[in-house]
């Protein structure tokens, strides 16, 4: 008899453990058993090398190349480069990209990045200068967005001239 209080017991204290170490697991994931990636706050990085605030770009023969490295730490997802008039026009209105004469192709979207990291090796978005081009100051843009929404732009001021 004493044997069969003693298996018993046993087994009750292995029943009792057994149950304790099922309820008292880890919380690593959703209530599904899945792992929950840490939310994403970190702005992509724009490393450009060129152009770089200052360059000159001549009409009919300036080409605005795109040297760097854009990155982020979790995805990349978009980026957007474009370049608008920055002084105002006689008219008073501010040019942009968007009209007939700066440049012959406009803002250009690199919609097929993937990956955590892009490379841009002399890459020509917008052609050559128009020779109609209206010559002084523009600001050339890049926004980069990664996989969760965030975003990074910077302006770099460059010059049209002759």
């Amino acid at each position: 008899m004493k044997s069969f209080k003693l298996n018993l017991f046993l087994l009750s204290f292995v029943i009792v453990a057994s149950m304790s170490l099922v309820a008292c697991g880890g919380d690593d994931g959703d209530d599904n058993g899945n792992d929950t990636p840490p939310e994403d706050t970190t702005d992509p990085v724009i490393s450009l090398t060129s152009p770089t605030t200052g360059d000159s770009f001549a009409r009919e023969t300036g080409v605005i190349l795109i040297n760097g490295t854009i990155s982020d730490d979790q995805g990349l997802e978009t980026c957007k480069v474009s370049v608008a008039y920055s002084q105002k026009s006689a008219s008073s209105e501010l040019k942009s990209i968007d009209d007939p004469v700066p440049f012959d192709r406009g803002p250009v979207e690199y919609s097929d990045i993937s990956g955590k990291e892009y490379s841009f090796t002399d890459e020509d978005p917008f052609g050559f200068v128009t020779y109609d081009a209206t010559l002084g100051e523009y600001v050339f843009t890049i926004t980069v967005e990664d996989t969760s929404g965030n975003t990074a732009t910077e302006d770099i001021t460059i010059n049209i001239t002759e």
